[in-house]
């Protein structure tokens, strides 16, 4: 058959009840070999070869020809050189004839198991095997070549570099005599200089990890797979042909740079190059940890047209300063499709800065602290100050925060309310006053786990467990608070609870984080047509996939917003309006070390409703500023281990940071 469908020739295969056909192949005299089990108690395995026009030739039980137990599965075959039948179970690969008896077997090496296996070009065997641990657990995977002639082992072949061996990993070859592939794309193996070449780096094109599992080799270094799902995609599944792609001078070239890119934005991506005959899409790629080479190249000016902020461990507000990012208002005002009224009001404003729109985010969470509704006593925030009074009251043995970590604390601090202590438009820095100093002092009431032992900290653990029953826990963080998190605090403070969130001058201590945000260069040739390809993340169609039903973050849209919240409290199956088949959240219970109690599932309104109030009364958004915040830790650290006073520590973190921000600005 062609690739598009047509010409396409129907073979009927008769099965058997409860029989289903495992796979298939078909060699080079057009004859087909199909592999069957069922699946009942008898467990039965036959391999069939069918004439060219389909007439059975011959039938095998693979059980009693392989001497197999009925537990074994069989499900992959391919060929060798020589014309024989190629077939595995986890420890055995197995040769047959033509006529399907048995020729050669051979065992994997000891304490491996078969993992995957294909036909080289060369005739030999290419097979994936993974180590037993001694835990019983996975080990690692190796690759290597079985010889077909001399039925023998060769040695362990050089890998990709982090490749992983499972099941869909090895494709056999066209120009190379094999091909692996994972999610960073597909490499080629040459047998006789033993190298690699990559053939596809995925990171850099408009691929998923999933369109790379189910792609086959076709010819001339071309591959078919079938296409995954897009955003407005109701064709079902498509089987493509991939080609290496031609130059086309004619187009425009919109690049994005980010790492991490989500599949569902390389789904995007590829529609909108699909619907748009002029421009085109093209991602950069930076690795995890290449956010100081992103950061370097839009600082010395080879910045993308489109590039993710999340993506740079900065604040966005350092690259307005700068000027670096577009002001994406009059985008919005003019766009017919996209209407801002959609967004959540409060979340579209914690993306401003002063009024203005320099980024687009499809989700969000809300960092933030829960404390029990006595202990907050009417208030919706508080300062410092006020939440060390509340803490006194509650004794000398009293935590702040569930977990005591001095660190741990601090972070909770910088990495929402750095910006308090800083203004960015004079290079002023403000750390060595009084606030910041209770801030220190209030951390250091904590404790230094990382010198304790592991029964050391399981003992703190079940302390702090006791002392949430007992009230003597002030404040429970969670950087992104979800419906779970609501259910465990309201369980784990034993009554009714509010977030308060953390201690901030403006009494404004609950923060929205968004974990991916994408802004347009100010300087860029295209921004027309980047708005055109970004605005795509605040559309009901993007933020209503499936995706957004049950991850941790919340999507910025009301209606998907209400999409998700009906999904996490349903406790029975549907179909919502945008398709998606949703199930309900498990029930999941379980005992503390203490004894105690946890359990989460299904929302209940009154969970739900706090939640909504958590996100209506947020009004700013945090300013994570990594390395900023990395350089406080290192010098908080000092006073936190007893070697410097606080004042002098206090004194040198005023001025770390003031060099800090005046070379930043």
């Amino acid at each position: 058959a062609a690739t598009d469908g047509s010409k396409t020739e129907e073979i009927p295969v008769l099965l058997s009840e409860n029989e289903k056909v495992n796979c298939f192949y078909l060699d080079e005299k057009n004859d087909i070999f199909y592999m069957t089990s069922t699946e009942n108690a008898d467990n039965r395995m036959e391999l069939v070869k069918l004439n060219p026009q389909g007439v059975e030739a011959v039938r095998v039980d693979l059980q009693e020809q392989l001497l197999l137990a009925r537990e074994s599965l069989l499900n992959r075959m391919t060929m060798d050189g020589l014309g024989n039948i190629i077939i595995a179970d986890e420890k055995t690969i197995y040769s047959l004839n033509s006529e399907l008896q048995l020729v050669n077997k051979i065992s994997v090496q000891k304490h491996y198991e078969i993992i995957n296996f294909i036909g080289t070009e060369s005739g030999k065997v290419a097979c994936g095997v993974q180590e037993e641990s001694s835990d019983g657990g996975e080990g690692s995977g190796e690759l290597c070549i079985l010889d077909t002639e001399k039925w023998e082992w060769g040695s362990f072949l050089s890998k990709v570099e982090d490749s992983e061996i499972n099941e869909c990993c090895l494709m056999e070859g066209q120009e190379y005599d094999f091909y692996y592939k994972d999610g960073g794309g597909i490499y080629g193996y040459n047998n006789e200089g033993e190298t690699w070449t990559t053939v596809m780096d995925a990171r850099c094109s408009l691929l998923t990890v999933q369109d790379i599992e189910g792609m086959i080799g076709e010819e001339q270094s071309d591959f078919l797979g079938v296409l995954s799902g897009s955003v407005n995609d109701e064709k079902g599944f498509v089987l493509q042909r991939y080609s290496r792609m031609k130059s086309e001078d004619n187009k425009k070239i919109i690049t994005f740079a980010g790492y991490n890119v989500t599949n569902q934005l390389r789904i995007a991506a590829r529609e909108f190059n699909k619907t748009h005959k002029d421009c085109r899409i093209e991602i950069q790629l930076y690795e995890d940890e290449d956010q100081t080479r992103l950061a370097m190249d839009i600082a010395s000016g080879k910045v993308p047209d489109v590039f993710s902020i999340s993506a740079l461990g900065i604040p966005m507000e350092q690259l307005v300063r700068k000027g670096v990012l577009e002001d994406l208002t009059p985008y919005c005002e003019k766009d017919t499709e996209i209407n801002m009224e959609d967004v959540i009001p409060s979340v579209l404003d914690g993306m401003k800065m002063d009024g203005k729109l320099y980024c687009v985010a499809p989700n969000f969470g809300v960092w933030s602290a829960a404390c029990k509704a006595s202990d907050a006593d009417g208030k919706e925030g508080w300062t410092v100050a006020e939440m060390k009074a509340v803490l006194e009251k509650k004794g000398g043995d009293a935590l702040p925060f569930k977990n005591p970590d001095k660190s741990d604390m601090l972070y909770e601090f910088l990495g929402t309310s750095l910006n308090e202590f800083i203004n960015w438009e004079t290079g002023e820095c403000d750390f060595n006053n009084q606030e910041f100093k209770d801030i220190l002092e209030f951390c250091n009431k904590g404790i230094l786990t990382d010198e304790m032992s592991e029964k050391e900290y399981c003992d703190l653990c079940d302390n702090i467990e006791m002392k949430l029953k007992e009230g003597k826990v002030l404040l429970s963080v969670s950087q992104t608070v979800t419906l779970d998190d609501i259910q465990l605090a309201r369980q784990e403070f034993g009554t009714d609870i509010t977030y308060i969130g953390l201690p901030a001058k403006d009494r404004q201590g609950s923060y929205f984080i968004f974990s991916e945000q994408y802004g347009i260069y100010s300087g860029s040739d295209v921004k027309e047509e980047a708005w055109e390809f970004i605005r795509m993340v605040f559309s009901e169609e993007y933020q209503s996939n499936e995706r957004y039903l049950y991850g941790g973050y919340l999507p910025t849209r009301k209606d998907c917003l209400e999409c998700k919240l009906k999904a996490q409290m349903a406790t029975e199956p549907y179909e919502d309006e945008y398709g998606n088949w949703v199930e309900p959240i498990e029930t999941d219970s379980w005992y503390t070390e203490s004894g105690l109690e946890r359990k989460t599932g299904p929302a209940s309104q009154e969970e739900v409703d706090i939640l909504r109030d958590l996100i209506e009364h947020t009004g700013k958004r945090a300013a994570l500023d990594a390395e900023g915040a990395q350089i406080i830790l290192e010098e908080a650290q000092v006073y936190f281990n007893g070697d410097k006073s606080l004042d002098k520590v206090a004194e040198i973190i005023q001025k770390r940071m003031t060099t800090y921000v005046n070379e930043q600005r």
